[in-house]
């Protein structure tokens, strides 16, 4: 799909839109009614199918979606007119280019798109955002620090970010690229849309830094949580609790108590899981010996691999890469 077929495809009337147009108070209450409430206010606990962590959709001309909340992060992205919101209170107009990004139990609701508001609504569950993708955003402090919050501390935080992007050609066409490759999958597209992704954040944070909201607001500086984070991903091979403490002149005991509060598992837990990881990643793609993947993933006791991989994945190392391998 080109940038031109994209644009037909989404200018196209779709069955709900066109019963909308013909009966908008039938779509509104038949929507309303299948939100359940929490504390009375309409809640989306999961709107990604299962085994699924990203997701791109139209959001339907001429329906109306009343004020909800829900457990994943989302952005909207304004691809033709405009989009009317109400974010925690507040009246929000984007105009065409321009995006929003809201962070978990966020309440807005949306008014109705008229016949040219094409506005699109990309979902992220909270693992799209795991460690390597938080890493490969680090140089942006400001989204990073949003992440991390969304991500692990979103009882906490219930924030967004308004991206004034109208006039920045590359935000759209990395939007425009993410989206084709997920219209039209193919060879790499999960890998493509990351990569546009990445390209995507990393251009909106450029020109947030350039406005006035970011002047109002000042520089964003790193969380100690972002921090940790970072240096653990760098370093886990051969990192230590004891080490990382010291790095950061923090007791090893209070250095777990944050983990722990902040991402509801501790220092061993998150090593052993960017182990496993790299682990699961070679066994795909690679022909290197069990034994040299782990040595190479920092474990020095191959008995204790096998035991943390089967943790993760049931079977055995041998097992996961025959398997694998037969799928594929």
């Amino acid at each position: 799909m080109n940038t031109s077929e994209l644009d037909d495809y989404l200018r196209n009337w779709n069955e709900i839109e066109r019963i909308a147009l013909a009966s908008p108070m039938d779509i509104y209450s038949a929507y309303e009614e299948t939100l359940p409430k929490v504390n009375g206010i309409s809640t989306i606990l999961e709107f990604l199918h299962p085994g699924e962590h990203l997701s791109f959709s139209k959001h339907p001309r001429h329906v109306a979606v009343p004020e909800h909340r829900h457990d994943f992060l989302e952005m909207i992205f304004v691809y033709s007119g405009e989009c009317r919101q109400t974010i925690n209170g507040e009246q929000v107009l984007l105009a065409s280019g321009e995006f929003c990004i809201m962070d978990t139990n966020v309440v807005h609701s949306v008014e109705k798109p008229g016949d040219n508001d094409i506005v699109i609504n990309f979902l992220m569950s909270k693992r799209y955002f795991d460690i390597d993708l938080i890493k490969r955003l680090s140089g942006n402090d400001l989204m990073s620090e949003f992440l991390v919050n969304s991500i692990y501390r979103s009882q906490e935080n219930n924030t967004y970010i308004v991206f004034r992007s109208s006039t920045n050609r590359k935000s759209r066409s990395y939007m425009e690229q993410a989206l084709c490759e997920f219209f039209d999958r193919t060879l790499g597209s999960e890998e493509a849309i990351n990569c546009h992704i990445i390209l995507l954040f990393t251009e909106l944070m450029r020109e947030y830094q350039q406005s006035d909201a970011f002047r109002r607001q000042g520089s964003a500086s790193k969380s100690p949580l972002t921090k940790i984070i970072q240096y653990i991903n760098d370093h886990y091979k051969e990192l230590t609790l004891d080490s990382l403490a010291n790095h950061f002149n923090f007791h090893p005991n209070y250095l777990s108590g944050l983990l722990k509060t902040h991402l509801g598992y501790g220092f061993t837990k998150m090593v052993q899981d960017l182990k496993i990881k790299e682990a699961t990643m070679l066994l795909k793609y690679s022909n290197m010996p069990i034994g040299d993947i782990a040595y190479e993933t920092g474990y020095s006791n191959i008995t204790v691999f096998y035991k943390h991989f089967k943790e993760r994945h049931v079977v055995t190392p041998s097992e996961y890469r025959r398997f694998y391998r037969h799928q594929a």
